[in-house]
């Protein structure tokens, strides 16, 4: 009875410690994986304001909900360079005209229109910016895999 036992605990120590050896380097794997996705959304919103640049448009809105991947995410543009930040960590892109200073949240509206050599962000804070984030966050918690 008494080997039963200890088969069992050398068992289950040998489990523990398999499970941690590979739980590190795959909750890294998905930690890369989501730097690299921020950074890929940031080059998309650095090339949609280059691609107005390029079109004939005279203004274009884009609404923050559509340009951030996540609730919980901003957009910070300074003379060329885009920020995408989310919890601390900034993910940066180049643009190529100058399009002087803003900052875009989730719920926000931005009018971008041609300001000489450069554009101008006109950010409009939409007064229900809260009941977006929420109606997003509470989406966000419905996964396919709890159906």
């Amino acid at each position: 009875m008494m080997e039963f036992v200890t088969s069992r605990a050398v068992a289950f120590i040998c489990g523990a410690v398999l499970l941690g050896a590979v739980a590190v380097p795959v909750a890294g794997y998905y930690d890369g994986r989501e730097g690299a996705d921020m950074g890929r959304a940031a080059d998309a919103a650095a090339r949609a304001l280059d691609a107005f640049w390029d079109s004939k448009a005279d203004s274009m809105t884009v609404r923050g909900w559509d340009l951030l991947p996540f609730p919980d995410c901003s957009v910070e543009v300074d003379g060329h360079a885009l920020a995408l930040v989310r919890n601390g960590a900034e993910h940066r892109s180049a643009i190529s005209h100058h399009a002087g200073r803003a900052a875009v949240g989730y719920g926000d509206v931005v009018v971008v229109t041609r300001d000489g050599d450069g554009i101008r962000l006109e950010v409009q804070r939409s007064p229900n910016a809260s009941d977006i984030f929420l109606s997003a966050d509470a989406s966000l918690r419905t996964s396919p895999w709890s159906l």
